[in-house]
């Protein structure tokens, strides 16, 4: 039923970029083969993640997020998964730092088999159980507010390669091993933070 559950979202997701579509649970329901008490489930949480609007007497459409400034995104997130950091250099559990270590690892298996999907998804594992491992619930629900919508409409990717990624993350790893906080933090800024609308490097502002 999870994967069901899984699969169903995922489906949602992919239908973020264009706000306009009709969603109703009569039409998921027979897509997926699912009871429609299963679809109202589902379609009540993504409505609570504010991923999904009720229209009365219609069904469903995506909350709009298309029009959502890049630099907003990328300065919230810097902002999220810096405090993150910082709860996380006394929170964070041996649990957690294998798990970074096990996602980083395959990440640069990854690269040097060219397999970006998988990348991707090794990259959210990482920067999601950093986020957990802060043990703050406002933290954490912001970061998967962000995850469930904006993550999934605007590309919070750039030009920096995937070596680049591997070596950052690798130095966030390694400082957090230490309990180091002001190396974590320089690490993660020059991982997300040189991104965001406020970080200004030595002759220019970035945006």
């Amino acid at each position: 039923m999870e994967n069901q559950k899984h699969t169903v979202q995922q489906y949602i997701y992919a239908q973020l970029s264009d706000p306009d579509v009709i969603i109703s649970e009569r039409d998921i329901a027979k897509k997926f083969d699912l009871k429609r008490n299963t679809v109202r489930e589902i379609f009540l949480t993504m409505e609570g993640q504010k991923v999904l609007k009720r229209m009365p007497q219609i069904g469903y459409r995506c909350v709009d997020y298309t029009d959502t400034d890049l630099k907003a995104v990328w300065s919230i997130r810097y902002a999220v998964e810096f405090e993150a950091l910082r709860c996380a250099v006394n929170n964070i559990t041996d649990a957690d730092l294998e798990c970074m270590h096990s996602a980083l690892n395959e990440m640069e298996d990854c690269q040097k088999a060219g397999n970006v999907e998988r990348f991707a998804e090794c990259d959210r594992l990482f920067h999601q159980t950093l986020v957990n491992a802060s043990r703050d619930n406002f933290i954490i629900n912001i970061f998967a507010f962000m995850t469930a919508t904006v993550f999934k409409v605007k590309y919070a990717g750039t030009d920096e390669t995937i070596g680049t990624t591997c070596c950052d993350h690798r130095e966030i790893y390694n400082a957090l091993v230490s309990r180091d906080f002001a190396a974590a933090a320089a690490a993660l800024t020059r991982h997300i933070g040189r991104f965001t609308s406020f970080y200004r490097n030595t002759e220019n502002q970035v945006f």
